[in-house]
């Protein structure tokens, strides 16, 4: 491999991370419990489906950090991030990344 050539694998690796939904920064149990209920809002926040630009960037936030890294436009961000990372399945289940496994499995 050429030396010249590792900026732009690395810019492919992290494009495909932020194209699988992958995020950039370990969440904590309490970051990933807030998008739980942040995903269930914006389901219908505001008497529609992802209506509430606010309640998107605050999952894209969480999800992402800073709104230039977000994958997307807020209201995409959001619904990919609840969507894809299953906070829409089951709200008892807290969703862990592989960046962010427990030390502990919890029990059911």
């Amino acid at each position: 491999m050429r030396v010249e050539s590792l900026p732009t694998a690395s810019a492919a690796v992290l494009s495909l991370l932020i194209c699988i939904g992958e995020p950039s920064h370990a969440l904590s149990p309490d970051e990933e419990n807030s998008l739980r209920d942040l995903c269930r809002a914006g389901l219908n926040a505001n008497g529609g489906i992802w209506s509430s630009d606010r309640i998107n960037s605050a999952i894209a936030t969480l999800a992402y950090g800073p709104m230039a890294i977000w994958p997307d436009n807020a209201q995409s961000t959001a619904y990919k991030t609840c969507n894809r990372r299953g906070y829409l399945n089951n709200p008892s289940v807290i969703h862990q990344s592989p960046i962010n496994q427990p030390s502990v499995n919890p029990t059911p």
